[in-house]
């Protein structure tokens, strides 16, 4: 068999190869198109085959970063659960505690129930009941005197 234009189109037809590939394989099978068709095939499937492999590893590698990440973020989220655990909210009035839960369970309540939850954390201001946080190594924050310090009053504006 000979290596003729007419053999070249029939392999670039069934391959979709370019003009080069399809000669060249055509003169290393002697100028045999059944062979060259078959060689420039398993050819393809081999290049496929590879592709996909790629596309497997790429996408193994970013389910493994992306499980770090979620264990990372885990922990740091049950980090902050724990501490929002130890610390407490408390409602005193005259140095008598008439309210103490952890400020977790408030955040959980204010997000929940928001109207009713405003209500019940500005309500304690108007009956001259005092807000604190107190943190798990004793210290003592008072949130009442805190708000105070940090809202404009109508005196300094004039």
């Amino acid at each position: 068999m000979s290596v003729t234009l007419e053999n070249i189109e029939k392999i670039i037809e069934r391959t979709k190869v370019s003009y080069k590939e399809a000669k060249e394989m055509l003169e290393s099978c002697g100028g045999d198109v059944v062979e060259a068709i078959v060689q420039i095939e398993q050819q393809q499937a081999k290049s496929q085959s590879d592709d996909s492999k790629a596309k497997k590893a790429a996408f193994e590698a970013k389910k493994e970063t992306l499980l770090l990440q979620a264990k990372f973020w885990g922990k740091q989220a049950l980090k902050l659960l724990k501490k929002a655990m130890l610390i407490k909210v408390l409602w005193k009035k005259e140095d008598k505690v008439h309210l103490e839960l952890p400020l977790l369970l408030v955040l959980i309540f204010a997000v929940f129930a928001m109207p009713f939850s405003v209500i019940v954390l500005v309500l304690p201001f108007f009956f001259g009941i005092k807000m604190q946080l107190k943190k798990n190594n004793g210290k003592v924050t008072d949130i009442s005197d805190w708000i105070k310090e940090h809202t404009p009053n109508s005196d300094q504006n004039n």
